[in-house]
């Protein structure tokens, strides 16, 4: 990673298709998608084991998700419908 300090900690795990590293003492995830994209997640801990855990029920969760077509990532309500504030009562 860019601009890496020695603190910080990267791991490949799972044939390469997750990574576990730190951003600001945080543990996170970039699991493989496909197609060369990546989904990025943090797992909220700093303690490493846990961290492990976690990445890997995170791929797990991706595969199953894949298998079952379902979306692999799921957008909020406030990210899809945007609407201006002076409209937004309007309309009801």
């Amino acid at each position: 990673m860019l601009g890496k300090t020695d603190a910080e900690f990267e791991e490949k795990m799972v044939d390469g298709k997750v990574l576990l590293f730190t951003r600001n003492g945080i543990f996170q995830v970039r699991l493989y998608k496909g197609k060369r994209q990546y989904i990025y997640k943090s797992l909220k801990t700093r303690d490493l084991a846990k961290a492990r855990e976690l990445a890997v029920r995170a791929h797990y969760e991706l595969e199953f998700r894949k298998e079952e077509q379902l979306p692999l990532q799921i957008k909020r309500f406030s990210d899809v419908f945007d609407l201006p504030p002076e409209t937004s009562l309007s309309l009801i």
